[in-house]
């Protein structure tokens, strides 16, 4: 039937173009002029024959272009509504976080994802980082086999850059985040020493001048002589990931031991809020904390929530906030009347049952005074490394 076609391939590619770029606009009228052509010529076996031939490359035309046209619609409308499905609130099981090596509890977490485009999106960590309760980062976003992958980054502050990348596949948003801290305290530092001495910092003021000469003159010498008799070397990690570490050797040992070692399982971000340094404990370990130490605070006459009432609440964490006093190549980290006065109200009575009798008297005469100052600070000094 198509050899004619097949022989003269001029006509058949005239044909094609014709059916394409002319007649398919005009489809309904070209129907019918064929038709009415073909039954006043019918008697024309030559013409009969090119107006078949015609109609055939018409219709098997037509069928290929609307089959094409069905498929496109499928792929760009699937595609579509594939990537307008992520956006949703991820959570719990559909939720795996990691900072930077170290996998979290996405328990009382979550990260909403909002996409807006196939290649484009915006992340909101909620209760995921210690410098902000909540953060949104604008991501780029690719597909491949069926998985969005992300990647973007923000600043949470002033000293705190947040990058992330992660996957969405089969539900469930993976993020992996790293922080990147900036500033005078990220680096090495050691605990000061002079004469055998630890470098405690006391400033004091309780309103009575004996007291405050008493406790400022002999408070740091004799803390500091009592921490060198224990502990030989401290020192304090404060890398750019924003992850705290502290070592320590104990008098007379050749090694050091290391809150790493100890606790290989707890990460405790640090971060600078306000120009403080916080330290910062997810939630999820307070709750593991409580359930291991609720019978020894029990036996001190303590509870977890006595604990936690002297922290900062961050979101998703706690922290404990510290002042800097910068003075050179030297920092004291201390605790201010804010979170000691808790801390004095709880060891208080602890204290007046361990100490022997004769510093009863003492004990008794300046805790007090110390709970109701005008100006508590307490801390220790260090000194960076070159």
């Amino acid at each position: 039937m198509f050899g004619g076609l097949v022989k003269y391939p001029g006509p058949l590619f005239l044909s094609i173009c014709l059916v394409n770029f002319v007649f398919l606009p005009k489809i309904d009228k070209l129907a019918a002029i064929l038709f009415n052509n073909y039954v006043s010529l019918k008697k024309g076996k030559e013409m009969k024959k090119s107006i078949l031939y015609l109609l055939a490359i018409l219709f098997t035309t037509c069928c290929v272009t609307s089959c094409g046209d069905d498929d496109e619609n499928k792929t760009t409308n699937g595609g579509e509504e594939t990537w307008k499905e992520l956006s949703k609130t991820y959570e719990n099981d559909n939720l795996k976080l990691t900072m930077g090596e170290t996998g979290l509890t996405a328990a009382g977490k979550n990260v909403k994802f909002d996409a807006q485009s196939a290649t484009e999106g915006k992340i909101t960590l909620t209760n995921v980082l210690p410098e902000t309760a909540s953060l949104e980062i604008t991501t780029t976003m690719q597909e491949a086999d069926s998985v969005y992958s992300f990647t973007g980054e923000a600043e949470a502050n002033s000293n705190c850059k947040v990058a992330v990348n992660g996957t969405i596949k089969d539900g469930v948003l993976s993020v992996v985040f790293n922080r990147t801290l900036s500033g005078s305290l990220v680096g090495d530092w050691s605990l000061v020493y002079n004469n055998n001495v630890a470098g405690i910092y006391t400033n004091i003021a309780t309103g009575n001048a004996q007291i405050d000469q008493l406790i400022n003159s002999m408070a740091g010498p004799v803390v500091g002589q009592l921490l060198a008799q224990k502990v030989e070397a401290v020192k304090v990690n404060l890398p750019e990931n924003g992850v705290f570490n502290v070592a320590w050797r104990k008098t007379g040992a050749s090694e050091d031991q290391s809150l790493s070692a100890v606790a290989s399982m707890v990460v405790l971000p640090y971060t600078i809020l306000d120009g403080k340094f916080v330290l910062a404990l997810d939630k999820n370990y307070m709750t593991l904390l409580s359930s291991l130490l609720e019978s020894k605070l029990a036996e001190l006459g303590l509870s977890m929530d006595q604990m936690t009432a002297m922290l900062t609440d961050l979101g998703g964490y706690y922290g404990v906030a510290l002042n800097v006093k910068e003075e050179g190549n030297t920092t004291t980290f201390y605790a201010d009347k804010t979170l000691l006065s808790p801390v004095l109200t709880i060891i208080t009575p602890i204290l007046s049952e361990k100490v022997p009798e004769n510093l009863k008297p003492i004990i008794e005469q300046i805790l007090p005074a110390l709970s109701n100052a005008e100006t508590l600070d307490l801390g220790l000094t260090f000194q960076k490394a070159e």
